[in-house]
């Protein structure tokens, strides 16, 4: 691996010139803990059923119980457009990366970037970046782009991103989030209904006949960003269809009286601290927005009115977040929840790393 050498080179010019010894055998996450080595000296291969429990160990405290990863293991292992890959020390899993085919097949997604605690800062993540491309690129040679996920917040931007070479970059999104809480016994909200403009929406599975109701120029009419998230990540609609989008992971559509007033992307998944809806809201307007996220919260209310659940939104930076927020709390009755450590995200599409060899596997 190119990067691996190179910086396994920089590290012993480095240390020969000045006299250090920074052997990657005496980096230790503490005084009296086991030796932890740098990332290029690590085992990358690709991730298997048997490695579960241990991705369910890295997962364990990440986003305060509401992870998602392990949740949709399994399913990546059975799909053929879709690959984990795992960086591994004497057996032990410390790092894993997915990644998912996308649209026409000329874009890759990558997803559920996680290492453990105790190695980080070692740029593992570069190391497991660079090998999950030339594993996708290898299974589908018209692989040219790849979308990132990097969650951050507003006030403190993700560093990471400084990182990257501007002129790999071709688009950056960014979107709100917003986590709530319903509480058990929650009722379902009493709405003045005068307050939405236009006809009510209704929330139907997503099927052949309701995904037919949006055509693909309604939904790039709707996601003005050129993108939609499912589970929690993006899929790019310029290089897809609404039934390339039911395959993603599409569970209902919010169709309404008046075509195209909006849609709203809904998902769900069992964590460790419950139940838990990510909801991707794109509207015409602000008012058709905070239509959807009743519509939704009523759903919730309805089938889990018993039970903790929580709500993730997210939804195009175009939108007030403060008023959405407002509208939850105030209006909805739904409390806040802190489980989600991130108020935004950031969507990078860029260009595969033109340097990587893709026939080694």
């Amino acid at each position: 691996m190119l990067r691996s050498k190179l910086l396994s080179l920089g590290r012993q010019y480095f240390c020969r010139h000045t006299g250090l010894n920074l052997t990657s055998r005496q980096l230790s996450s503490s005084p009296d803990g086991p030796a932890i080595p740098g990332a290029e000296e690590l085992t990358y291969r690709p991730a298997t059923v048997e490695d579960f429990g241990q991705i369910v160990h890295i997962s364990r405290g990440l986003f305060d119980g509401v992870d998602p990863f392990p949740y949709f293991y399994h399913g990546y292992q059975v799909d053929p457009d879709a690959a984990v890959f795992v960086a591994e020390h004497d057996g032990k899993v410390v790092g894993a990366y997915a990644a998912t085919l996308a649209g026409d097949q000329t874009a890759m997604i990558n997803k559920h970037l996680r290492i453990d605690p105790d190695y980080r800062g070692r740029n593992i993540m570069w190391h497991l970046d660079e090998q999950l491309d030339r594993y996708m690129k290898y299974r589908h040679p018209t692989i040219t782009l790849k979308q990132r996920m990097f969650l951050s917040n507003w006030d403190k931007p993700d560093p990471v991103l400084k990182k990257i070479p501007a002129e790999r970059l071709k688009k950056i999104y960014n979107v709100h989030y917003l986590f709530f809480s319903k509480p058990e016994g929650m009722l379902v909200p009493s709405l003045d209904r005068t307050r939405f403009q236009g006809g009510m929406f209704s929330l139907q599975p997503c099927t052949q006949d309701t995904a037919a109701r949006l055509s693909d120029d309604d939904l790039r009419q709707l996601l003005t960003k050129d993108y939609g998230q499912v589970s929690l990540h993006p899929y790019n609609l310029c290089r897809s269809d609404s039934h390339q989008l039911m395959a993603a992971g599409l569970r209902y559509i919010a169709i309404g009286k008046n075509e195209p007033a909006g849609v709203s992307l809904c998902s769900r998944w069992s964590a460790s601290a419950g139940l838990v809806y990510h909801i991707d809201l794109h509207a015409a307007d602000q008012t058709s927005l905070e239509h959807h996220v009743a519509h939704h919260v009523e759903q919730i209310c309805f089938f889990h009115g018993k039970e903790k659940v929580y709500v993730l939104f997210s939804a195009p930076e175009t939108f007030d977040r403060d008023r959405i927020m407002d509208f939850c709390e105030s209006t909805l009755g739904l409390p806040r929840s802190y489980r989600f450590p991130f108020d935004c995200g950031v969507i990078c599409e860029m260009e595969l790393h033109p340097s990587l060899r893709f026939s080694e596997f």
